[in-house]
């Protein structure tokens, strides 16, 4: 499933989970792909390198959703806002 607004998306995980800029910075250059897989990728490779236990169980769960979802737009938005379209 490709991410037609992959910068969008990833702000709104960022307010949504209240991260910071730094992380925000880190999941845009991670997001490589702009698909479901990417965002995925991206996610986990954030999740490696938080310090911060909740905030690692809150991308993982998040990367998760996303895994699961037949409807990105649909499931994870109403979720956690994450607004792809």
């Amino acid at each position: 499933m490709k991410i037609e607004k992959p910068i969008k998306a990833v702000n709104n995980i960022v307010r949504n989970l209240n991260l910071g800029e730094e992380e925000r910075e880190k999941l845009l250059a991670y997001f490589s792909e702009p698909t479901k897989y990417g965002l995925i990728n991206a996610v986990t490779n954030l999740v490696g390198q938080m310090k911060n236990v909740e905030e690692q169980v809150k991308l993982g769960e998040l990367a998760g959703k996303i895994l699961a979802s037949g409807d990105l737009e649909g499931e994870i938005i109403g979720e956690v806002g994450v607004d792809v379209l």
